[in-house]
């Protein structure tokens, strides 16, 4: 392959997500999930009142068959390949990702400020980036709260009938609240609390808190995780934030989550891991974080090693974890303090 080809296929996936993200929005995916046979291409933008010409609907069309999601008949019929249904449009699904493409897409907006950060040497954490990529990044994390609901909760013991029975819950880093929220629907006797250091996050929390009718027992406010007091919680998430906190506060707030949780409590953490030796960064799994260190970086981001984490989390006073579906570039795990 060439050098001009494999650049060309790196500049295709990301154009796929584009294209991902532009069927979300407009509805065609939707419109696609409810139609239980193959739909032409035109029907499709109609159904959606999207008024886009041929040549339009057929680059569109074409791009997401190119990434796998649809199949594509000799008559432009087009079908779900697999699981991208439910990916796409079961917003209660842990393999949910109609959110992912505009996270990611809101992220690289910034890029065009990325030279000056290298030379200068600074970070743009995204929270300055404005409410509309806080939102972005929050929404994201539906897929997160669906899987503590249908992964975490049935592997660990007591953990449903702690939820079930009035749990105090903290979710920290909660950016817009879109975890929280979810989680606060699905068991209605918990009470639960959200931190951010973002005062704009907590803003939107509170305004989705209202508009899902939750406010009554979801509480948001601004604070640091080094900041939380003892003996408050049954329940702790870290879910995706550890990497994105100050490098300074990390073991100061790991520590802090430790102390916050009653006896018998626990954290759920979940983060992703950066391969730790050059051998590692060859394998083939590794080539999704290798770029997010890439990316993430200049946000202010640091992902560490699987090592690296484990070693912060007994440090700071947790025992062995209950492991959930850790993999070569994510750990999420349950953990109690050693009391």
């Amino acid at each position: 392959m060439s050098m001009i080809q494999s650049m060309r296929g790196m500049i295709g996936d990301m154009y796929a997500v584009y294209a991902i993200d532009l069927g979300v929005e407009l509805g065609l995916f939707d419109e696609l999930a409810a139609s239980e046979e193959p739909v032409d291409i035109r029907e499709l933008a109609e159904r959606a009142d999207c008024r886009a010409n041929d040549d339009m609907l057929h680059g569109w069309m074409r791009a997401v068959q190119a990434a796998g999601i649809v199949n594509v008949d000799e008559n432009n019929r087009v079908s779900f390949q697999g699981g991208w249904r439910e990916a796409l449009t079961d917003p209660t699904s842990t393999e949910y990702v109609a959110t992912l493409p505009r996270c990611y897409i809101a992220l690289a907006e910034a890029y065009p400020r990325f030279a000056e950060l290298f030379r200068e040497g600074k970070s743009l954490p995204w929270q300055k980036l404005g409410k509309s990529v806080v939102e972005d990044i929050s929404a994201d994390s539906l897929r997160a709260a669906n899987f503590f609901i249908k992964a975490v909760v049935p592997r660990v013991p007591g953990l449903r009938e702690k939820l079930e029975n009035g749990a105090r819950v903290c979710d920290v880093g909660c950016s817009a609240g879109h975890m929280t929220i979810r989680l606060a629907e699905a068991f209605s006797s918990a009470r639960f609390v959200g931190i951010d250091p973002w005062q704009d996050a907590i803003d939107l929390a509170k305004q989705h808190a209202a508009e899902h009718g939750v406010a009554d027992r979801v509480t948001f406010q601004m604070q640091c995780a080094s900041e939380l007091p003892g003996g408050t919680y049954d329940i702790v998430l870290l879910n995706d934030v550890l990497h994105e906190m100050d490098q300074g506060l990390r073991v100061k707030a790991l520590h802090a989550i430790c102390g916050s949780l009653r006896k018998g409590g626990g954290l759920f953490f979940s983060d992703p891991i950066a391969p730790a030796a050059h051998s590692d960064f060859l394998k083939p799994s590794s080539r999704v974080p290798s770029i997010t260190l890439f990316f993430e970086t200049p946000f202010g981001a640091k992902v560490h090693t699987r090592l690296e984490l484990e070693r912060f989390l007994r440090e700071a006073g947790f025992g062995a974890p209950t492991e959930i579906e850790s993999t070569d570039t994510d750990i999420c795990v349950y953990l109690e303090p050693v009391r």
